[in-house]
């Protein structure tokens, strides 16, 4: 890891935004490939299902991969909300009395 320049401090919670770093990245790669998946199949794979791809993107929760896709972007989303939140809060909470 790189060293802070003018003699500035490393943060202690380092080592947890790396962490977060990498589990909203891995939700949202999970959630865009699955999601393409879904697509290519419901646009190429199953073109001649009954219905036709009206019906498949009707029925979209059936499917297990875009369940999965779905879910995976909502806590990726839920964890981007939770260090805004985390943020303002530990801003207020360090704010000077004025």
């Amino acid at each position: 890891m790189q060293r802070p320049r003018y003699g500035g401090q490393i943060a202690d919670h380092r080592r947890a935004l790396i962490f977060y770093v990498f589990v909203t990245f891995v939700l949202g790669t999970i959630s865009f490939g699955m999601n393409a998946k879904y697509t290519e199949m419901i646009w190429i794979d199953l073109r001649d299902a009954p219905g036709g791809p009206l019906a498949l993107i009707e029925g979209f929760i059936s499917y297990r991969i875009n369940f999965i896709a779905l879910a995976t972007g909502h806590i990726q989303a839920w964890f981007m909300q939770a260090l805004l939140v985390s943020f303002m809060v530990l801003q207020n909470a360090y704010k000077p009395d004025a």
